[in-house]
């Protein structure tokens, strides 16, 4: 019985001693600040290769809590930035930083994630490639975009009136820990991507005028009633930045 209690004991004491060297690798190896280096880009009909100018596109570098056993937590951004593309269908987006880390929290594998929508196409929204575990790029002090120098193809949205708002769902889904306080995001952070939520809006509105109603989506009227956001009403937001 002795024996038995020490193989338990023994095993015990491993698992903890992996478990803290866990902690030890993704916590205390962490950078103290991060940094992203410009994305540039092009924005292209898949069909016929035209430019697409005025298409909305939005970078957003996540954060993260938790040891990736049990899965993350969507913990905030350590920044987004909205453009939109030229007539070219060209997009420039400045790099920042160096920026300091929030303490227990550190940019995601995919970060950062790149998301691009135009009305009347399929949105794009992808992160970062993540080979494996031996490069984390959560250790990296610099974070670059798989999607640097990448010219990408939208292809025409060809769905029902249901699609498009599963669309416009999925558009705001990508940006929840920007518009979602619950996230670490702030009243009025959403401020910060005011061309995308006029898009989402605008989308919004036609499905509504087909006879759909639907509360999946935050309406903008209760976005600008925030008070501290300072935004007059919908129709001044709109005419501030439509495009």
């Amino acid at each position: 019985m002795k024996e038995e209690t020490k193989k338990i004991i023994t095993w015990v004491s491993i698992g903890f001693s992996v478990f803290f060297l866990l902690v030890w690798v993704i916590f205390f190896r962490l950078p103290l600040n991060y940094s992203a280096l410009p994305i540039a880009g092009t924005v292209v009909d898949a069909d016929s290769g035209e430019p697409l100018e005025n298409a909305v596109v939005i970078a957003v570098w996540e954060l993260e809590r938790g040891f990736g056993l049990e899965g993350t937590i969507p913990s905030g951004y350590m920044n987004v930035t909205e453009v939109v593309t030229d007539r070219g269908g060209k997009y420039f987006i400045e790099g920042w930083g160096p920026s300091r880390r929030p303490g227990g929290a550190y940019l995601g594998h995919y970060a950062p994630r790149l998301i691009i929508f135009k009305d009347g196409y399929n949105y794009f929204a992808r992160g970062n490639y993540y080979d494996s575990i031996f490069k984390d790029n959560r250790r990296n002090n610099e974070h670059r975009s798989s999607w640097d120098g990448e010219t990408i193809k939208l292809k025409t949205f060809d769905g029902d009136t249901g699609k498009y708002l599963a669309t416009l769902s999925s558009v705001s889904s990508h940006l929840h820990t920007v518009l979602n306080s619950n996230f670490g995001a702030g009243q009025c952070d959403w401020l910060n991507i005011p061309k995308i939520i006029l898009a989402i809006e605008i989308g919004h509105q036609k499905v509504i005028e087909t006879g759909i109603l639907t509360s999946l989506i935050v309406p903008l009227n209760v976005l600008v009633k925030r008070k501290e956001c300072n935004i007059y009403s919908r129709e001044v937001f709109i005419m501030e930045h439509m495009i």
